[in-house]
């Protein structure tokens, strides 16, 4: 099959219903902002050099290594744009995986976070690369073909896949992160704005003084590990959980208290420079 490759999109919105799957291959790879969606993805790194980032858990990627992730993660990748970047990604809706879930075989369970062991990454076996290559090739001629029934066939792929990915994740051992002084620290403050960010009176000087470290410190050891500043950071996870909880029918009123704001207006000034909507827009738009 000719190697179907497309220009980067960045958009981080899906335009189905269902699923969408891209094959990229990018010579000069501009930097991607940490960011999250409300669609699970996989993500098949295939050929480059890079690391990618999930919720301050740092992946130095192998070729062929598969990434799961949640609509409930912060995420980007850190690439090397001197040399070729090629993957293969999957977006998938969440109302269309969950109905493909039966009793007993819940399809969005290599997405999740409180399985045993989980991290984001498995590393497939050669025999394993080569059914992952071949589905995500059989999906994508199917996605973009013109031929009696694309649609139907692409389904049926999808939801072999979805059970095969399941099974690798199943199976896989779990991968073993690289850790230094530096990045257990991160983690600990990652973990402190998880369980704080709803509070207002939450600033990037209060989180120091939390871990009797200087501002400087912080921000300097922030920046090199998870790639954007503490004040940004604890902006996305107001408007992560603000998208979602908008996506599930909460009105604008009851979301911004959940989210760390005092007054509508803020949070309606932060929400609207974020999204490029309103909260009521968005919660129209994106409603699951």
């Amino acid at each position: 099959m000719r190697k179907r490759t497309l220009n980067f999109d960045s958009r981080q919105h899906m335009n189905r219903n269902t699923f969408e799957v891209f094959h990229y291959r990018d010579t000069n790879m501009q930097k991607v902002a940490l960011h999250h969606h409300l669609f699970y993805e996989v993500y098949y790194f295939i050929d480059g050099i890079a690391n990618y980032n999930i919720e301050g858990r740092i992946y130095k990627l192998n070729p062929y290594d598969i990434l799961f992730i949640s609509p409930s993660e912060l995420h980007h990748p850190v690439v090397d744009s001197s040399v070729p970047y090629e993957r293969m990604v999957l977006w998938i809706n969440k109302a269309y995986i969950n109905s493909l879930s039966v009793p007993g075989a819940d399809l969005t369970l290599c997405f999740d976070a409180k399985f045993t062991g989980h991290n984001n990454l498995i590393r497939p076996t050669e025999e394993q690369q080569k059914l992952i290559s071949k589905r995500f090739k059989q999906l994508t001629g199917e996605s973009y073909g013109r031929n009696f029934g694309n649609e139907i066939s692409a389904s049926a792929i999808f939801a072999q896949f979805m059970v095969e990915l399941n099974r690798m994740f199943i199976q896989a051992d779990t991968i073993q992160l690289p850790r230094n002084t530096a990045s257990e620290f991160i983690i600990k403050v990652l973990n402190y704005i998880d369980t704080h960010f709803a509070d207002p009176n939450m600033t990037v000087e209060n989180i120091a003084e939390s871990f009797f470290v200087s501002k400087y410190y912080l921000s300097h050891q922030f920046n090199e590990m998870i790639g954007t500043s503490p004040y940004r950071y604890v902006v996305l996870k107001r408007m992560q959980k603000a998208s979602l909880m908008l996506s599930v029918g909460q009105s604008p009123s009851e979301v911004y208290l959940a989210c760390g704001y005092r007054d509508y207006s803020s949070f309606y000034r932060a929400f609207k420079a974020e999204y490029g909507l309103s909260p009521s827009e968005y919660s129209r738009q994106f409603s699951l």
